[in-house]
């Protein structure tokens, strides 16, 4: 790892549009100049990686292993709002989202509005 915030990319997510180092979620709104909006899901493409078993990262089928990401209200209710990842991906973005990672506790829209 280069740093804390920049994992390597697997090469699994090699393809996907990257800024900073930062790879785009498949599941996340693109932006009209070319970024991401973390915090804004695109909700016909969540609903396409759970029917058609994509992974939220990639966009590439997960066959017969994938990983939830979730939190304790999440497995209380077994109630799962975000789409599974290959187990790569979820490696990946445990180290490279700071709300996964730990790094940011709290959801700052302005944070947020500036990561790469």
């Amino acid at each position: 790892m280069t740093n804390d915030a920049t994992p390597p990319i697997p090469a699994r997510l090699a393809g996907r549009p990257a800024v900073g180092g930062l790879v785009h979620p498949w599941v996340n709104i693109r932006l009209a100049d070319g970024g991401v909006d973390y915090l804004s899901p695109h909700h016909a493409r969540v609903s396409q990686a759970w029917t058609d078993c994509l992974c939220q990262a990639c966009g590439q089928p997960h066959g017969d292993r994938m990983v939830l990401l979730c939190g304790p209200n999440q497995i209380a209710d077994l109630t799962f709002d975000e789409a599974p990842l290959h187990p790569e991906c979820a490696h990946y973005a445990a180290a490279a989202c700071p709300m996964v990672a730990g790094r940011m506790p709290t959801v700052s829209v302005t944070a947020m509005a500036g990561m790469p």
